[in-house]
């Protein structure tokens, strides 16, 4: 499928499901975790043809990331997005690769994906960075963001914001692409993803009410 393509059918998704997925994620999710940067991610299942269908939260107060974790990353896979509560917040990033360290620079991760019961395996690779903003987005609500594959970016959405997304991932088109970037001393780990309790969900449905309400 061409990117242009799957934009365009992946936009008509998310717009036909826009409507009633603050009722029905929680009923459809086939998985539920915390992301390692913090987040909620909610699996709502494959789309033929498409990808997998995701709904990703960031709760006012409530983020539950592995500490350390290497927030400036790509995918191999291109994302399409729509918000369909707060604001979204991205960085991109231009980056320049080295085969030696020196003052300033980030370290290269990679991550193998385990099993549930296994958990992920991050660990370093021989191969630090510079980074630099090249474009730092801002997209509200009812609005499309997407990120090609192999992007670098980053997501910092603010503790004491409410935002959420409601995205389709391509099938991955090159593992090549799949890039972690941070902090030398976050080292190597084997991480299993914390699942989102019943009380945490009832916070986050809650708190995505609230934001509903007070729209103007």
């Amino acid at each position: 499928m061409s990117e242009k393509s799957f934009a365009r059918d992946a936009e008509k998704l998310l717009r036909r499901r826009a409507a009633d997925i603050l009722r029905d994620f929680p009923q459809e999710a086939r998985a539920r975790h915390w992301h390692p940067n913090g987040f909620a991610v909610f699996h709502l299942g494959e789309i033929a043809g498409l990808g997998r269908l995701r709904f990703h939260v960031w709760p006012r107060g409530l983020r539950v990331p592995l500490e350390g974790q290497p927030a400036i990353h790509s995918h191999p896979w291109a994302l399409f997005s729509l918000v369909i509560v707060g604001y979204y917040k991205d960085i991109i990033y231009r980056v320049r690769r080295f085969d030696v360290d020196a003052p300033g620079r980030l370290r290269g991760f990679d991550i193998r994906f385990g099993r549930a019961d296994e958990g992920d395996h991050v660990y370093p690779i021989a191969a630090w960075y510079d980074v630099t903003i090249t474009e730092e987005r801002i997209v509200p609500e009812g609005h499309i963001h997407q990120v090609p594959a192999g992007v670098v970016h980053e997501t910092p959405i603010a503790l004491d914001a409410c935002v959420a997304t409601l995205l389709v991932t391509s099938a991955a088109t090159d593992p090549g692409k799949l890039l972690l970037i941070g902090d030398s001393a976050f080292g190597e780990r084997t991480y299993r993803r914390p699942q989102i309790s019943d009380a945490q969900l009832a916070y986050i449905m809650e708190d995505l009410n609230r934001m509903v309400a007070s729209r103007p």
